[in-house]
């Protein structure tokens, strides 16, 4: 029965869309690239577009940004300018993430025209994008050039946003608060090293003896009464730990096994990170981690009143609109997870599950004119360049500029989770859920249902990652 109602509602979704499309009548927008001689001019166009944060926004907030400062400042300037030079109006509006999915599809489904892009860091954003709501952007390419992984981020970042051979959002990483705002990696507070005499974990990256096994020194380290009160060495998410120990032994998603795709975690790598992974939390160093682990809000609490001395935190913690942490810690730094064994001299990597401000373009509005917009928009702000913003993050925000470029190596390398598709729950959830279970009864019993899961949602997407940037890049990195 179950089967019978969603292959119905499947039929009901696209019969509502193609009625809806039937009915619209298509605005033409057909410029001449060659002739054309500074910004277009859009007749008075309104372009809205709606940012729909993980926390809610702000009054007066901007993208995130709060009112007053100087990066809501620049956007309010850049908007006024792009109005000015390209005839139109920009309408900015915000919105709590988690009603995305609860609004936006029902009524794109009946045809109304809700906003010309959004903005989202929703992480289920994946059912929108496989339901055929969303414009295409490879019919704007000339304008909008997504490729362009200065501007719009690479494809490791923009996998999420891939289906059916084509690409539907980006992510404009040249803005402030963004490059950075994903990832899983650990926070070290500086104040104990100097308290118990240690060295700057930073020493580890530096002469590469960074690994599992001097991460595990630290926790016996850092787990200690010396200090007039307890201290543990790590708080972590499970969940996170597992996730981001996976990538740092090249275990991804999905692997390309014998010319077919196959999930990574059923492999010898993800066998290896998630055996390491089990025993360090639950067995070698089990009372020097801060379990079970609390909610979100607590976490960053623990971390700043010096319960814990490292917490694995995603980046946003330091560099997102809500971050606290850089100003209520003195001295911070930031270390990658270790690489395991089958990722040794590679780049440092981590997992991600959002993205504060990926891209997208329903339908039902002008996808040429939305993009001409959103490419002028998007540009670096004006004294934000990449130099500018550089020293602006180490003026602010670090105190070793070690730490703001071993972030930008990890955000160049980390890989999207495809939490909202399963996977995580086939596996790393049910590894941890009770512990009831070795890694090798999990995998055991998980491999069929994840292999379905790869073949019914991933495959689509890698290959269409293939179709977008090309096979040569995907299957070689």
């Amino acid at each position: 029965m179950k089967k019978y109602i969603a292959v119905l509602l499947t039929i009901l979704l696209f019969f509502s869309v193609s009625c809806a499309a039937e009915n619209e009548v298509e605005e033409q927008f057909d410029l001449d690239f060659s002739v054309m001689d500074g910004p277009p001019n859009l007749d008075g166009f309104e372009f809205e577009i709606k940012f729909y944060d993980h926390y809610t926004p702000e009054d007066g907030s901007i993208f995130g940004y709060k009112q007053s400062t100087e990066f809501n400042d620049a956007v309010i300037k850049r908007i006024n300018d792009i109005e000015t030079e390209m005839n139109c109006d920009i309408v900015t509006t915000n919105a709590s993430g988690a009603s995305l999915e609860g609004t936006f599809m029902p009524m794109l489904i009946a045809g109304q025209h809700l906003y010309d892009a959004f903005q989202s860091s929703a992480w289920d954003l994946r059912p929108t994008i496989e339901s055929g709501l969303l414009e295409p952007l490879s019919q704007v390419e000339d304008i909008l050039n997504y490729k362009d992984s200065e501007k719009w981020g690479n494809w490791r970042l923009l996998e999420q946003g891939v289906w059916d051979g084509e690409i539907y959002g980006v992510v404009p990483v040249q803005w402030p608060d963004v490059a950075v705002s994903s990832g899983y990696m650990f926070l070290f507070n500086e104040k104990m090293a100097d308290l118990l005499g240690q060295p700057d974990p930073r020493e580890f990256i530096e002469d590469k003896s960074w690994s599992r096994e001097k991460l595990g020194e630290m926790m016996l380290t850092y787990t200690t009464e010396d200090l007039g009160h307890p201290l543990k060495a790590l708080l972590t998410y499970e969940g996170h730990f597992y996730d981001t120990a996976l990538r740092a032994n090249n275990a991804q998603t999905y692997k390309l096994v014998d010319g077919e795709y196959v999930s990574g975690y059923h492999t010898p790598e993800g066998y290896d990170a998630l055996k390491w992974a089990d025993d360090f939390l639950h067995v070698d160093y089990a009372d020097c981690t801060y379990l079970p682990c609390p909610g979100d809000a607590e976490r960053n609490a623990i971390f700043i009143n010096e319960d814990v001395a490292m917490f694995l935190s995603p980046v946003t913690n330091i560099f997102g609109s809500n971050s606290e942490i850089p100003f209520e810690v003195d001295n911070f730094c930031v270390l990658p997870m270790p690489n395991g064994p089958e990722r040794q001299g590679e780049p440092y990597t981590a997992v991600f599950e959002r993205i504060r401000s990926h891209t997208f373009f329903p339908i039902n509005g002008d996808i040429e004119k939305s993009a001409f917009v959103a490419n002028e928009l998007f540009e670096p702000l004006d004294g934000f360049g990449k130099e500018e913003l550089t020293e602006y993050y180490l003026r602010y925000f670090f105190h070793d500029a070690r730490d703001y470029y071993l972030i930008q190596e990890v955000f160049e390398n980390q890989r999207y989770s495809f939490y909202s598709d399963g996977v995580r729950s086939k596996v790393v959830e049910a590894l941890y859920a009770g512990h009831s279970k070795t890694v090798t009864e999990v995998l055991d019993s998980s491999e069929d249902a994840q292999n379905e899961i790869i073949k019914e949602k991933i495959v689509p997407t890698v290959e269409s990652l293939e179709e977008v940037f090309g096979a040569d890049v995907i299957q070689n990195n």
